[in-house]
């Protein structure tokens, strides 16, 4: 995956998840697709806190197939 895909995703999911701005994702590559993996611990109003943890799938053009999310 190119530099300019992987900041064209990174926009897409800091834009969906703004609690994950600055996080850099961990590529993993499937058989045709790419698996990009944020994770961050999210501070709550309360005096806990929470880990986020978003998945993002990429085909081979750099396109976003699936997101998803865990809390």
């Amino acid at each position: 995956m190119d530099n300019s895909n992987l900041s064209l995703i990174n926009q897409v999911v800091y834009e969906r998840f703004p609690e994950l701005r600055g996080v850099k994702p961990r590529l993993q590559k499937l058989d045709r697709n790419t698996l990009l993996t944020y994770q961050s611990k999210v501070n709550l109003s309360t005096e806990k806190s929470l880990y986020r943890s978003v998945r993002v799938v990429v085909n081979e053009r750099g396109e976003i197939v699936k997101i998803s999310t865990s809390r």
